[in-house]
């Protein structure tokens, strides 16, 4: 499997298992099916999340850090609900997100393929690939401006695009027809690029799956 792939699969199995263990634990089913140490499950995603993707470092932190407020509470050590501290986390991050993306500077790829992320983050990002063949975004509780005015498609390039609570804008290249397959889930793709291209014009496909996120195509 393809490092990028890879990336992807292992982020979508952490939010399916952070989902089901805070689940569980809000149905009261851990006590008598995971015990007193589920929390490490968590921990544990958290550095798997850092190592896989260190430039998702906050979200990988935010995962331990829970694990950590569970697991005291699991063993009486705190009182506290970890869940009155979910929400002021999220915002707290998300304006350090749109901070640090303020300073940040664009990053340029000749890359063929690419996997880009931002989970409690933000990405700007520039690609002038020659023969552009698509990749994957991930954007979780974050947001990803991708610029392809630069690239070549020499037939057809798909973009699988993973959008959580997140968005993604995809600046697209002229005389590029762009065809969308992805699976939205009270979310959404916005085309505003336009339709009047060559009928034997290259093909961009996004993929993908978008959950509360939405995709926005322009020129």
């Amino acid at each position: 499997m393809k490092s990028s792939s890879l990336s992807q699969v292992t982020t979508g199995a952490a939010i399916i298992g952070v989902g089901a263990l805070l689940l569980l634990d809000t149905l009261r089913i851990t006590d008598g099916a995971l015990g007193t140490w589920w929390p490490l499950f968590l921990i544990a995603m958290g550095v798997i999340a850092l190592i896989n993707d260190r430039s998702s470092y906050l979200w990988a932190l935010v995962l331990m850090f829970a694990g950590v407020l569970f697991q005291l509470r699991m063993l009486d050590i705190i009182a506290l609900n970890p869940w009155e501290f979910f929400w002021p986390v999220v915002i707290i991050l998300a304006g350090v997100s749109v901070i640090t993306n303020h300073y940040a500077s664009k990053k340029v790829s000749t890359e063929a393929r690419e996997d880009l992320s931002a989970i409690f983050s933000g990405v700007d990002h520039v690609s002038a690939a020659e023969d552009y063949e698509g990749g994957n975004v991930t954007a979780i509780f974050g947001g990803v401006k991708l610029d392809m005015r630069k690239v070549v498609i020499k037939k057809e390039a798909t973009l699988n695009v993973v959008a959580f609570c997140g968005g993604v804008e995809l600046v697209v290249p002229e005389g590029v027809i762009v065809k969308t397959r992805a699976s939205c889930i009270m979310g959404g793709i916005e085309n505003k690029h336009p339709a009047t291209v060559a009928k034997n014009a290259p093909v961009l496909y996004i993929g993908g799956t978008l959950v509360m996120g939405g995709v926005e195509v322009k020129r």
